[in-house]
């Protein structure tokens, strides 16, 4: 951001970071810096901020995900935007066999709004949509990364359907 922080050197806390940090956590977001924290890589941390520049607080927080060690978790404190929530709600549709219609379930919704009332919530025919172009979109890029390929490649499909289920 350019901004200089500056610290009391004549006071005891003179080789103390905390202004920094609460700095810090102004401008990326308090997920952001924690991330920057637990991340084992310096040098990736330091990469990943300059990349990131002044996006969103999520943004950043997920780009520091790949250099935290595996099996955490980081959850934001700061809500999605109804595109990210759109784009969430797509996927979790399509990666977990969900109805479309599970978006517009009474459950559902107290468990999305609770705490926070204002969230937006997309309708199930646009949940439909975006996952057709999440689709399209997906199938494009693999076509491009396939026909791209020297090599052949095999697929093979269990599709076997056991009787007894």
């Amino acid at each position: 951001c350019g901004k200089n922080v500056y610290r009391n050197l004549t006071s005891k806390d003179k080789s103390s970071g905390h202004g920094l940090r609460l700095h810090a956590e102004k401008c990326f977001g308090v997920e952001a810096v924690k991330a920057a924290f637990e991340g084992a890589d310096l040098q990736a941390t330091r990469e990943m901020v300059k990349k990131a520049g002044k996006k969103k607080q999520g943004v950043l927080t997920s780009m520091l995900q790949g250099i935290i060690a595996k099996g955490k978790e980081i959850y934001a404190t700061m809500p999605l935007s109804n595109a990210e929530t759109r784009a969430e709600c797509a996927r979790w549709c399509a990666e977990n066999f969900r109805p479309f219609n599970v978006v517009a379930d009474r459950a559902f919704k107290k468990l999305m709004k609770t705490g926070r009332p204002g969230t937006y919530i997309p309708h199930p025919t646009t949940v439909s949509r975006d996952t057709k172009i999440l689709f399209a979109k997906t199938r494009r890029r693999l076509a491009k990364k396939f026909k791209g390929l020297k090599s052949r490649v095999h697929i093979v499909l269990d599709a076997w359907t056991s009787p007894n289920h």
